[in-house]
């Protein structure tokens, strides 16, 4: 039994694991930011990145508080699909 639906939708016998999955597809499909920190995660060589370097990129086309407010999203969501995880230790994001 599928619990999806083409476009994405979700049945309600979908458990947890089912749901993620379907996030994580469609973020990366549909979130550019989400699409980016991936992209820059696999590239780099300790596959980590500084949060501070992301916040400034934003920063360069989003007031402080919505770069921060946008970054924060994508962090949160990007967690929850299971692309990365962070550390408050170092402010990174890390795969």
């Amino acid at each position: 039994m599928s619990c999806s639906h083409p476009r994405g939708d979700v049945s309600p016998e979908a458990g947890i694991a089912d749901r993620k999955a379907i996030f994580r597809q469609q973020a990366l499909a549909n979130v550019e930011i989400l699409q980016r920190i991936v992209a820059l995660i696999e590239k780099s060589p300790r596959r980590r990145l500084k949060e501070d370097g992301l916040l400034h990129a934003l920063e360069q086309k989003f007031s402080p508080v919505e770069a921060r407010r946008k970054l924060n999203t994508a962090i949160r969501w990007g967690r929850y699909a299971g692309l990365f995880t962070t550390t408050t230790a170092a402010s990174s994001v890390l795969t």
